[in-house]
C-alpha cells in the first residue's frame, strides 16, 4: 500500500513537472505582459537604451515609421531623474476571432504618473499587438508621452513614437 502512494506521488510531481515546463498552463495575462513591457519601457528610459526600445516595436512599424527621432526626442523629454512611476495597468483591450480562433489581440497601457526630480509629471501610453495572424504587427505600435499638471491632469500630448493610428 505504501509503495503504491509513493509511486502515486511520483507520477503526480511528474505530470505537474511536464505540464508547468511545456506551458500547459496557459500563457502569461495580459496584464503579466502589460507590465513587464512598461517596466522594460522604463528601464530603457532611465538607462537611455534605444536599441532595446526599437526591439520592442513591431518589425512593420518599425520600419515604416522613422522612430529614432522620437526615441531621441522622448529621452530629451525625460532629461531629469525618474524619482517615483506609478504601476502599469490595461485601459483598454481588444480581440478579433474568426472561425472560433484569435487573429487579433491588442492591448493600450496607461503609467498614470512618472515624477521627475526637476518636478516635471508625465503619463506614458502605449498600444501593443499580443498577436495578429500577421507576426509582423506583434509589439509596440505607440509609445505616446503626455504633459501632466500638478493635480496630474492632461495638458498635452508632446512625442509620439511609432503611429497614433491603430494598425490590423
Amino acid at each position: 500500500m505504501h509503495t503504491n502512494k509513493s509511486l502515486y506521488c511520483v507520477l503526480l510531481i511528474f505530470f505537474i513537472l511536464i505540464f508547468s515546463l511545456t506551458g500547459c498552463f496557459g500563457k502569461k495575462s495580459e496584464t503579466d505582459i502589460a507590465q513587464e513591457t512598461a517596466d522594460t519601457l522604463m528601464k530603457c528610459i532611465k538607462n537611455k537604451d534605444k536599441e532595446t526600445i526599437k526591439s520592442l516595436f513591431s518589425p512593420y512599424i518599425e520600419k515604416r515609421y522613422k522612430i529614432d527621432d522620437d526615441i531621441d526626442k522622448m529621452f530629451e523629454i525625460f532629461n531629469s531623474p525618474i524619482i517615483s512611476d506609478s504601476p502599469a495597468y490595461i485601459s483598454a483591450s481588444n480581440e478579433s476571432t474568426r472561425d472560433g480562433r484569435v487573429t487579433d489581440s491588442g492591448i493600450a497601457v496607461c503609467k498614470d504618473v512618472i515624477m521627475l526630480e526637476n518636478g516635471e509629471r508625465y503619463a506614458l501610453v502605449f498600444l501593443l499587438k499580443i498577436s495578429n495572424s500577421n507576426e509582423k504587427l506583434i509589439g509596440l505600435h505607440n509609445i505616446i508621452v503626455i504633459e501632466l499638471d500638478d493635480d496630474d491632469k492632461m495638458v498635452k500630448e508632446i512625442c509620439i513614437v511609432g503611429t497614433k493610428d491603430i494598425v490590423s
